[in-house]
């Protein structure tokens, strides 16, 4: 990763109850213990609204600080089983520290692998390719992110995807996803 990026994105988490993301050198804060500040949403992947389809996606609503999707369970090889979609809108237009994270613990059994973000808009246009979308390893969480700077306020589409090599491994890892405005 080029040392701007480093700067921008440090790390995603130090412990399981508190993950902290440094965007753009402010570190926010993204863990369960601050869930009641007003900087900060966590919500429950298995108790969003939807069904995870493009059609019915996982309904995560305003963008307006901080947000974390936590316990997303794996996704599968296979059609209709590797992709989740999650609908969330941004009210005003993306800053420079608004990001798109999807990630999951480095440390996770052989045979399981990672997924990838792509960030749609709400007439099907890819904004974000998930193969554009950049790596961070910070040692305790690994994943993949956009940066969404220069999106306008409007709906969007996060796609999330497991990959479906035949070289890749047939499930992912448990992950969660962060969306900063």
């Amino acid at each position: 990763m080029a040392t701007r990026e480093r700067g921008r994105l440090r790390r995603v988490a130090r412990s399981g109850l508190v993950a902290l993301v440094a965007v753009a050198g402010c570190w926010a804060p993204v863990g369960p213990a601050d869930a009641a500040t007003a900087r900060t949403t966590v919500l429950d992947c298995q108790r969003l609204r939807g069904q995870g389809t493009y059609a019915d996606p996982s309904v995560v609503g305003a963008i307006t600080r901080v947000t974390r999707i936590r316990n997303c369970a794996p996704l599968a090889v296979g059609y209709g089983y590797n992709v989740r979609y999650f609908s969330f809108t941004l009210v005003s237009a993306a800053s420079a520290k608004s990001v798109a994270l999807t990630y999951y613990r480095v440390a996770r059994p052989a045979g399981v692998g990672g997924v990838w973000p792509a960030v749609f808009n709400d007439d099907a246009w890819q904004e974000r390719d998930e193969f554009a979308s950049l790596y961070l390893n910070d040692g305790t969480y690994e994943g993949r992110y956009h940066w969404l700077q220069g999106l306008p306020a409007a709906p969007y589409r996060l796609r999330v995807e497991k990959p479906s090599s035949a070289m890749a491994a047939l499930t992912s890892a448990s992950y969660n996803v962060l969306i900063t405005p």
